[in-house]
């Protein structure tokens, strides 16, 4: 059975400073998803890791009202 692996870009909130994060070799989805919500990500980016085309944005917040935009 073939794992599907992805590279994943962590994005963070405007007016934050921080630069977009890039990891390769992602192959637990839910656990880089935790990982990244921790780190103070807003959304994350998947890309198959062999072909490299887009596959899915998953958004980390739901609540935008709520988080400090500044």
């Amino acid at each position: 059975m073939n794992k599907t692996i992805y590279s994943a870009t962590i994005f963070f909130g405007p007016n934050s400073g921080r630069r977009p994060r890039k990891y390769r070799k992602v192959t637990n989805l839910a656990r880089f998803a935790d990982f990244a919500a921790k780190s103070g990500g807003w959304y994350m980016n998947l890309y198959d890791q062999k072909s490299g085309k887009f596959e899915v944005r998953k958004w980390l917040i739901s609540d935008f009202n709520k988080k400090d935009l500044i």
